[in-house]
């Protein structure tokens, strides 16, 4: 029904009408994802792994809006991960790896079921 749609109206249409995030409200996520305290240490990882995505997409997408630095996705999921984990022993053994900055995403998930299998 709408003439002359652009496609950066179309994505803000669907933005609205699914009520997406922008990457500075996915930013500011963090503090709410590691309330459950049955959740397992790889659904805390997923999450956070889950969320940096999203905000990596977003902050793509915006054109002319703020745009966050790779450095800080990646510190933001360490510190989700860290902060996340309700079982101290993960904590512990997972800790050395959440303090290298330049960790994976795939060994940050092999590591956490490494130790969630032993």
């Amino acid at each position: 029904m709408i003439q002359d749609l652009s496609l950066s109206r179309l994505r803000q249409i669907i933005k609205s009408h699914f009520k997406q995030k922008s990457a500075t409200e996915l930013y500011q996520e963090p503090s709410v994802l590691h309330k459950e305290a049955c959740e397992s240490p790889q659904d805390i990882l997923v999450q956070a792994l889950n969320l940096k995505q999203q905000i990596i997409f977003e902050s793509n997408a915006t054109h002319g809006f703020i745009k966050y630095e790779p450095s800080l996705f990646q510190a933001l999921v360490l510190h989700i991960v860290e902060t996340g984990l309700q079982d101290e022993s993960v904590r512990a053994k997972l800790s050395p790896l959440l303090e290298v900055a330049s960790v994976t995403d795939e060994q940050l998930m092999e590591r956490a079921n490494r130790i969630i299998s032993e």
